[in-house]
Protein backbone atom coordinates (compact mmCIF):
# COMPACT_ATOMS: atom_id res chain seq x y z
CA UNK A 1 0.00 0.00 0.00
CA UNK A 2 1.28 3.45 -0.83
CA UNK A 3 1.24 6.10 1.85
CA UNK A 4 -2.20 7.72 2.04
CA UNK A 5 -2.45 11.27 0.77
CA UNK A 6 -3.82 13.74 3.28
CA UNK A 7 -6.43 16.17 2.03
CA UNK A 8 -8.33 18.91 3.82
CA UNK A 9 -12.00 18.25 3.22
CA UNK A 10 -14.38 21.20 3.65
CA UNK A 11 -17.85 20.71 5.14
CA UNK A 12 -19.96 18.68 2.70
CA UNK A 13 -23.54 17.55 2.28
CA UNK A 14 -24.83 14.32 0.75
CA UNK A 15 -28.26 12.98 -0.17
CA UNK A 16 -28.94 9.28 -0.60
CA UNK A 17 -30.21 6.03 0.82
CA UNK A 18 -28.83 4.83 4.15
CA UNK A 19 -28.81 1.80 6.41
CA UNK A 20 -27.15 0.63 9.63
CA UNK A 21 -24.74 -2.29 9.21
CA UNK A 22 -22.10 -4.29 11.08
CA UNK A 23 -18.74 -3.18 9.69
CA UNK A 24 -16.60 -5.36 7.44
CA UNK A 25 -13.80 -5.96 9.94
CA UNK A 26 -16.22 -7.50 12.46
CA UNK A 27 -16.61 -11.30 12.49
CA UNK A 28 -20.38 -10.66 12.56
CA UNK A 29 -20.38 -8.38 9.51
CA UNK A 30 -23.54 -8.07 7.47
CA UNK A 31 -22.07 -5.45 5.12
CA UNK A 32 -22.11 -7.64 1.97
CA UNK A 33 -25.79 -8.48 2.47
CA UNK A 34 -26.84 -4.84 2.99
CA UNK A 35 -24.55 -2.47 1.11
CA UNK A 36 -24.68 -4.03 -2.38
CA UNK A 37 -28.50 -4.05 -2.44
CA UNK A 38 -28.52 -0.49 -1.04
CA UNK A 39 -26.38 0.61 -4.00
CA UNK A 40 -28.66 -1.20 -6.44
CA UNK A 41 -31.68 0.71 -5.09
CA UNK A 42 -29.77 4.00 -5.04
CA UNK A 43 -28.49 3.66 -8.62
CA UNK A 44 -32.09 3.29 -9.77
CA UNK A 45 -33.04 6.51 -7.99
CA UNK A 46 -29.97 8.80 -7.97
CA UNK A 47 -31.37 10.76 -10.91
CA UNK A 48 -34.04 12.09 -8.53
CA UNK A 49 -31.44 14.19 -6.69
CA UNK A 50 -31.50 17.71 -8.10
CA UNK A 51 -28.50 20.05 -8.06
CA UNK A 52 -25.76 17.46 -7.59
CA UNK A 53 -22.25 18.90 -7.23
CA UNK A 54 -20.70 16.47 -9.74
CA UNK A 55 -22.97 14.24 -11.85
CA UNK A 56 -20.12 11.81 -12.55
CA UNK A 57 -19.23 11.02 -8.92
CA UNK A 58 -21.08 9.02 -6.26
CA UNK A 59 -20.11 8.43 -2.64
CA UNK A 60 -20.28 5.86 0.09
CA UNK A 61 -20.47 7.73 3.40
CA UNK A 62 -19.76 5.78 6.60
CA UNK A 63 -20.16 7.04 10.14
CA UNK A 64 -20.82 5.78 13.63
CA UNK A 65 -23.21 6.79 16.34
CA UNK A 66 -22.15 7.06 19.99
CA UNK A 67 -21.84 3.56 21.49
CA UNK A 68 -24.91 3.99 23.72
CA UNK A 69 -27.02 4.60 20.57
CA UNK A 70 -25.84 1.48 18.70
CA UNK A 71 -27.69 -1.82 18.50
CA UNK A 72 -24.32 -3.66 18.15
CA UNK A 73 -20.83 -2.62 19.23
CA UNK A 74 -19.61 -2.76 15.60
CA UNK A 75 -22.63 -0.99 14.11
CA UNK A 76 -22.00 1.84 11.67
CA UNK A 77 -24.20 3.69 9.19
CA UNK A 78 -23.73 3.64 5.43
CA UNK A 79 -25.15 6.02 2.85
CA UNK A 80 -24.98 5.49 -0.90
CA UNK A 81 -25.21 9.07 -2.01
CA UNK A 82 -24.44 12.07 -4.15
CA UNK A 83 -22.92 15.35 -3.05
CA UNK A 84 -25.18 18.40 -3.04
CA UNK A 85 -24.31 22.05 -2.29
CA UNK A 86 -23.75 22.96 1.34
CA UNK A 87 -25.56 26.27 0.87
CA UNK A 88 -29.27 26.69 0.29
CA UNK A 89 -32.23 24.39 0.48
CA UNK A 90 -32.03 20.86 -0.88
CA UNK A 91 -35.02 18.82 -1.96
CA UNK A 92 -34.59 15.35 -0.48
CA UNK A 93 -36.47 12.74 -2.51
CA UNK A 94 -39.01 10.57 -0.68
CA UNK A 95 -37.30 7.80 1.29
CA UNK A 96 -33.84 9.39 1.06
CA UNK A 97 -31.89 11.20 3.76
CA UNK A 98 -29.48 14.11 3.96
CA UNK A 99 -26.12 13.84 5.73
CA UNK A 100 -23.91 16.77 6.72
CA UNK A 101 -20.20 15.99 7.10
CA UNK A 102 -18.01 18.35 9.12
CA UNK A 103 -14.72 19.67 7.80
CA UNK A 104 -11.95 17.18 8.40
CA UNK A 105 -8.63 15.83 7.21
CA UNK A 106 -8.93 12.67 5.14
CA UNK A 107 -6.21 10.07 4.68
CA UNK A 108 -7.03 8.76 1.20
CA UNK A 109 -5.88 5.54 -0.47
CA UNK A 110 -6.88 3.94 -3.74
CA UNK A 111 -8.64 0.60 -3.62
CA UNK A 112 -7.64 -1.36 -6.71
CA UNK A 113 -9.52 -4.44 -7.85
CA UNK A 114 -12.99 -5.87 -7.38
CA UNK A 115 -15.20 -4.33 -4.74
CA UNK A 116 -15.40 -7.72 -2.98
CA UNK A 117 -11.72 -7.26 -2.05
CA UNK A 118 -12.23 -3.96 -0.24
CA UNK A 119 -11.58 -5.65 3.12
CA UNK A 120 -7.94 -6.05 2.05
CA UNK A 121 -7.68 -2.27 1.68
CA UNK A 122 -9.51 -1.66 4.96
CA UNK A 123 -7.13 -4.00 6.78
CA UNK A 124 -4.11 -2.22 5.30
CA UNK A 125 -5.45 1.16 6.36
CA UNK A 126 -6.82 0.30 9.80
CA UNK A 127 -4.54 -2.54 10.97
CA UNK A 128 -1.25 -1.56 9.33
CA UNK A 129 -1.02 2.11 8.35
CA UNK A 130 -3.10 3.83 11.04
CA UNK A 131 -1.42 2.27 14.14
CA UNK A 132 2.06 2.98 12.71
CA UNK A 133 1.21 6.53 11.63
CA UNK A 134 1.19 9.73 13.65
CA UNK A 135 -2.62 9.87 13.24
CA UNK A 136 -5.70 8.37 14.80
CA UNK A 137 -9.21 8.02 13.42
CA UNK A 138 -11.11 11.25 14.01
CA UNK A 139 -14.44 9.34 14.05
CA UNK A 140 -16.04 11.87 11.68
CA UNK A 141 -16.46 9.91 8.47
CA UNK A 142 -15.06 7.33 6.09
CA UNK A 143 -15.68 8.41 2.52
CA UNK A 144 -15.67 6.24 -0.60
CA UNK A 145 -15.44 8.21 -3.85
CA UNK A 146 -16.62 6.46 -7.02
CA UNK A 147 -15.85 8.06 -10.38
CA UNK A 148 -15.24 6.83 -13.93
CA UNK A 149 -12.33 4.62 -12.75
CA UNK A 150 -14.75 2.36 -10.88
CA UNK A 151 -15.98 -0.85 -12.50
CA UNK A 152 -17.21 -2.98 -9.56
CA UNK A 153 -16.09 -6.49 -10.47
CA UNK A 154 -13.08 -5.67 -12.65
CA UNK A 155 -9.47 -6.25 -11.63
CA UNK A 156 -8.81 -2.78 -13.12
CA UNK A 157 -11.42 -1.05 -10.94
CA UNK A 158 -10.26 1.87 -8.76
CA UNK A 159 -11.98 4.03 -6.17
CA UNK A 160 -10.75 6.31 -3.40
CA UNK A 161 -11.24 5.38 0.25
CA UNK A 162 -10.67 8.10 2.83
CA UNK A 163 -10.77 8.05 6.61
CA UNK A 164 -11.00 11.13 8.78
CA UNK A 165 -7.84 11.50 10.86
CA UNK A 166 -6.35 13.79 13.48
CA UNK A 167 -2.88 13.87 15.02
CA UNK A 168 -2.38 11.40 17.87
CA UNK A 169 -2.60 13.01 21.28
Amino acid sequence: MTEPRLIDCPPRRFVGLQTPFIHGRSPETNAPQLIGPLWSRFLQRCGEIAGRVDEGVLYGIIWGLPEDQRSHKHELWYMAGAEVPTEGDVVVPEGMAIREVAACTLAVVEHRGPIEEVRRTLDLVYADWLPASKYEHAEIVDLERYDDRFDGCSEDSVFDYGISVKPKA
